[in-house]
């Protein structure tokens, strides 16, 4: 027998698999949510503000900050609710604690998004 997670096609009906995969999974997830996506939102404004679509963060700091902000947070529990009102309510649980796992990670992250937009913008 192997110690290797099931290929994802093993896995029935989408649920989500514990153990060492699903860290894996959630490291994944932090990482694009917490550095990748908000890199990536700055180049996006950077992109904007040099076509005149967005203004500098000195002309419109709060706008900035929101879609910073929305870069960083976590993903909606929208699935978690679709699921249950399949009646898929097992692989709803396994989503919510997936989410759950999401949500604790991101807020260490957040916090630091966060802190250092709002001084970077002139807003604190």
């Amino acid at each position: 027998p192997s110690s290797a997670p099931p290929p994802l096609s093993a896995v029935p009906d989408g649920v989500v698999p514990s153990g060492p995969s699903s860290l894996r999974r959630l490291a994944c997830l932090s990482l694009a949510r917490s550095f990748v996506s908000p890199l990536a939102m700055v180049a996006i404004l950077r992109l904007l503000q040099k076509i005149g679509v967005v203004g500098t963060p000195r002309e419109n700091p709060a706008q900035w900050f929101v879609l910073l902000l929305e870069s960083a947070v976590p993903p909606a529990q929208n699935s978690v609710l679709m699921l249950q009102v399949a009646g898929r309510g097992e692989e709803a649980g396994e989503l919510a604690k997936f989410l759950l796992g999401s949500y604790a990670v991101s807020s260490l992250f957040l916090i630091l998004i966060v802190t250092l937009a709002l001084s970077k913008l002139g807003l604190a």
